[in-house]
């Protein structure tokens, strides 16, 4: 899933990829991931934490079209 945040003031948007059911987004849901999803079970496993903030910051870049 792919709930997303945009900010008026600025030239960019934030995205979340969710990796469990969360209530507090039914209804705002953008899209869904389709393909990589071993790719995104290895970050999370990787730098995931139960409270949901990464390890690490994470940069993904030159990834294709989203």
């Amino acid at each position: 899933m792919l709930p997303m945040e945009n900010d008026a003031t600025a030239y960019n948007s934030i995205f979340s990829i969710l990796t469990k059911d969360m209530p507090y987004v039914e209804g705002k849901v953008i899209g869904k991931v389709t393909e990589g999803l071993d790719s995104l079970k290895y970050i999370v496993w990787k730098y995931g934490t139960r409270s949901g903030v990464p390890r690490e910051t994470l940069i993904i870049q030159g990834c294709g079209q989203i």
